[in-house]
Order: C-alpha cells, then structure tokens, then sequence
C-alpha cells in the first residue's frame, strides 16, 4: 500500500481468502444443520459482536504493543470478511449467489487496493504525505458522502 507498493498477488490473496471464506460457511451451515442464508445471519452477528468486542480491546492496550499489533492484525481480518459477507435479509441467497457476491466483493477490494496505491505513487512526489494520501482517498472513494469508489452489492 501506500509504504510498500502494490502487486497483483495482494489482490490474490484477497480472492483466495474469499474462496476459503465461502467454503467455511458453506462447510458450517452443513455442520450446523442450517440454510445458508441462516448460516450467514449468524456469522454477521459473530463478526459484529466480534468487531466490537476487539475495537474494546485495543483501547485497553498500549498502542503498538505486541499485543495490540496482533489483535490489531486479527481485526483486519475480521474487517475483511466483514466486507465480504453479503448478507442482506431480504435478498434471497442460494450458494452460487452467495459465492458470486463474496467473489465480487473481493474482487473490488482488491481494485480499491490497486487503484489507491496508483493513485498515492501518481500524486506529486514534492507533497507533503499527509496531502498525498488525502488526494489517493478522493480519487478512489470520493469526498465524504461520494458514493464512488468501492463498490459492494448486498
């Protein structure tokens, strides 16, 4: 990202966490006896709960601490499957739809990721950083309130 740079196996690695992401639920519903729409309701609410309970965590922690870098790291992981679940109540969602939503939504997290650092490395080098990284955010996800940018389906 904007430290490191960017390769197309970021993005890679995204969508494979994406595949494994739809087999473990697919697996769990199966083990848990439930509908996949059920299963995904489930998991939602674990991954909120989850969220909330680790942001809790981390402010008990000195920041940077090797304590706080490995739940801060566990919690990116969290946010990702977060971005990735599709769940939407009213939206019925079979396994192919359930798949293709979680694959898509991969697929643009990976795109905001490249487009981001294309963004950061093509803005002035003279630029303060700070300015840098404020002009990458626009051109990717837009001024606050803009809807481009990442784009997820429910």
């Amino acid at each position: 990202m904007t430290v490191c740079g960017y390769h197309p196996r970021m993005s890679a690695g995204i969508e494979e966490f994406a595949e494994g992401l739809i087999q473990a639920v697919a697996e769990k519903a199966g083990r848990e006896g439930r509908s996949l729409p059920s299963q995904m309701a489930v998991e939602c609410d674990e991954i909120f709960i989850l969220k909330s309970f680790l942001l809790k965590e981390l402010e008990k922690l000195p920041q940077l601490s090797p304590e706080a870098r490995r739940i801060e790291a566990f919690l990116a992981i969290v946010l990702m499957a977060q971005v990735m679940m599709p769940y939407d109540a009213s939206t019925p969602v079979t396994a192919d739809s359930f798949g293709e939503l979680v694959r898509s939504h991969a697929h643009a997290l990976g795109e905001s990721v490249k487009a981001y650092e294309e963004a950061f490395e093509d803005a002035p080098k003279d630029l303060p950083s700070l300015e840098k990284l404020r002009q990458a955010y626009q051109a990717v996800f837009g001024a606050p309130g803009d809807r481009r940018g990442l784009r997820l389906a429910s």
